[in-house]
């Protein structure tokens, strides 16, 4: 068993000053651009499209009901329109602080 822990260290150790000796030297880490280019040419077209859809959403939620005002029923559902808008414009905003989370967390490990 301990000769395992031994080998284990060994090649723990190894990856480490390996990493530590690119990072000197100003090696770019694959990991890093790549998790960059996926946010800027994937991630923030999707982000911006899904604000977009789910506050359009909310304002037709806010129209329905300004135009429904005297049938209680029509204003309900608008009233519903508005609520999953705003929830929608909350996960939007969630999913976007997340992956902000692991770009800053990615770009302290590997900057």
């Amino acid at each position: 068993m301990n000769k395992f822990l031994l080998i284990n260290a060994i090649i723990i150790s190894g990856i480490f000053s390996s990493y530590a000796a690119l990072n000197a030297k100003g090696v770019t880490v694959v990991a890093d651009t790549l998790f960059q280019r996926i946010i800027t040419e994937i991630f923030n077209p999707i982000f911006q499209a899904g604000m977009v859809i789910t506050f359009v959403y909310f304002l037709y939620g806010v129209m329905k009901y300004v135009i429904n005002l005297e049938n209680q029923e029509e204003r309900a559902k608008a009233q519903q329109h508005m609520l999953w808008g705003l929830v929608g414009v909350f996960i939007v905003f969630s999913i976007g602080g997340i992956i902000k989370t692991l770009d800053g967390l990615l770009n302290g490990i590997f900057g």
